[in-house]
């Protein structure tokens, strides 16, 4: 390989990654709007016992669940290690959404003093991984 090549080549291979780390931001945004949205779910139903609050969370999860996904399945790119972390992330989201749900529900139903921080608890994960996916 002659030396323009090599540096043709590496010229390229920064344009690629400039290119790539530039469409990637596109996860902080879902994580920031995926916290959002668990946060007022867990809300509607921390405020509204029984199947009206079950009924107005799940319509708020399924139209802003259905937002994201259409928005990341238009995503051109995803950073080495999406995979893994989007578990992480998921994962700790529904661990703390069963922590602050179930026994909210059993003993705590309408009480905003254990709601409203639950929901932040749960928005935690998102927001965390958007700031961690920012700094990358």
């Amino acid at each position: 390989m002659m030396k323009r090549d090599a540096a043709a080549a590496l010229a390229h291979a920064d344009a690629l990654e400039a290119e790539v780390r530039r469409h990637s931001q596109w996860y902080a945004r879902f994580l920031v709007l995926y916290s959002v949205a668990a946060l007022l779910v867990v809300l509607v139903i921390g405020v509204n016992p029984g199947p009206v609050g079950a009924i107005a969370s799940m319509a708020v999860w399924v139209s802003a669940l259905t937002g994201l996904l259409i928005y990341a399945f238009k995503q051109p790119v995803t950073r080495a290690g999406f995979a893994r972390r989007h578990v992480l992330i998921i994962g700790s989201w529904g661990a703390l959404y069963l922590a602050v749900l179930l026994p909210g529900s059993a003993w705590f139903e309408g009480d905003l003093a254990w709601w409203l921080p639950g929901a932040f608890v749960v928005a935690l994960p998102g927001l965390i991984g958007a700031y961690a996916e920012v700094r990358r």
